[in-house]
């Protein structure tokens, strides 16, 4: 078998990028690469400065996967600021088929992001439709949750539990073997394709009822306010809670409702509307959640008014369709000025009309 024929570095996968390491991402990866935490489940003992350089130094040498054996180390570096906080590695099969393993270590800042699963499938994509690799092997220390975790997640099946299979710091270690072949990594692309094709109508219809749920606000230009649609929004028995002080306020549907159709109607309120500024929208099958930036503004009582707050909907899919279920909002009625749109939308979010 030749040497694969490496792509043109780096490559960009949305959040991050990919290329082979760097001697100059010493100070990047030995500040985890030095971490009790993350070497716990490596074979090594954290390192120390002098063990990651010499590290680097052997990967760069070794980058072209030219011989069997031969590892490809990947750094997995953030665009907006450049900084490698992990590795993803390919290990080129030692007889010279065409396969090879796969291995990752991150610096705990990312954990729980989701960036490793991202890093680790472009890898095997990579493996796959680069190198064409007909099988990708992965192992882990059976303590490794984390790791056990992510390639399971990745269609990777367990195919073997080696009980005390080998000797690492001074201690006998079980192994964890996984393994995909390309049929199962194609079948496995396929099938994500249409659950995020699915997600993504799913999220056009959490849209939907979202921009429906503001405009049923908006001052009507004439005639009464009627907010019988806004009622068919919700989730039979849905309820509507407002975070004031720490001092939570619990409505159901025509609590919450009533009295803002009667402001609309009142008159008091004129030219009156809300709209949402960023928001976040996650599915997680039939339940979803949406974190909402909102400002809104009018005439009340003939004053100007103008504010801005935070919400949190969250939907449940009927045979009707998706429908809201709950919400928490938190105004900010104090300050005017809206923040930056960097702030954090997860939470607990407003609703907005002036009381």
């Amino acid at each position: 078998m030749t040497a694969p024929i490496l792509p043109n570095f780096p490559i960009h996968c949305g959040r991050f990028t990919l290329r082979p390491v760097r001697t100059s991402d010493l100070d990047a990866i030995h500040s985890y690469r030095s971490l009790a935490t993350v070497a716990a489940y490596l074979p090594h003992e954290p390192h120390n400065r002098g063990q990651t350089a010499e590290m680097l130094t052997a990967m760069a040498e070794q980058a072209s996967l030219e011989a069997p054996g031969d590892w490809l180390d990947l750094a997995v570096e953030m665009p907006d600021s450049p900084h490698v906080v992990g590795e993803v590695l390919l290990k080129r099969d030692t007889a010279g088929m065409s396969s090879g393993e796969v291995g990752f270590v991150f610096a705990p800042s990312v954990h729980g992001s989701g960036l490793a699963t991202e890093a680790v499938e472009a890898v095997l994509r990579l493996a796959f439709e680069q190198f064409q690799w007909d099988r990708v092997t992965g192992v882990c220390d059976a303590r490794n949750i984390r790791s056990a975790a992510l390639m399971t997640r990745l269609g990777m099946r367990r195919e073997a539990e080696f009980v005390d299979a080998v000797v690492a710091k001074r201690q006998r270690v079980t192994q964890l073997h996984y393994a995909i072949l390309r049929d199962e990594w194609v079948e496995s692309m396929r099938s994500k394709g249409q659950k995020w094709r699915q997600e993504e109508r799913d999220k056009r219809d959490i849209d939907r009822i979202s921009t429906a749920f503001f405009d049923a606000f908006t001052s009507p230009d004439s005639g009464p306010a009627d907010l019988n649609e806004l009622r068919s929004l919700f989730l039979s028995g849905a309820s509507v809670i407002k975070v004031a002080d720490q001092t939570p306020q619990l409505y159901d549907v025509e609590s919450f409702i009533q009295p803002r159709e009667a402001l609309l109607n009142s008159g008091r309120l004129r030219d009156f509307s809300e709209q949402e500024i960023t928001t976040t929208t996650e599915v997680f099958g039939d339940i979803a959640q949406r974190w909402s930036l909102y400002s809104k503004s009018g005439t009340l009582d003939d004053a100007p008014y103008a504010g801005w707050g935070r919400k949190a909907l969250h939907f449940v899919r009927t045979s009707d369709g998706w429908r809201i279920s709950a919400i928490a909002w938190h105004d900010d009625p104090n300050d005017t000025a809206l923040p930056r749109p960097a702030v954090s939308t997860r939470a607990c979010l407003p609703i907005g009309l002036p009381r």
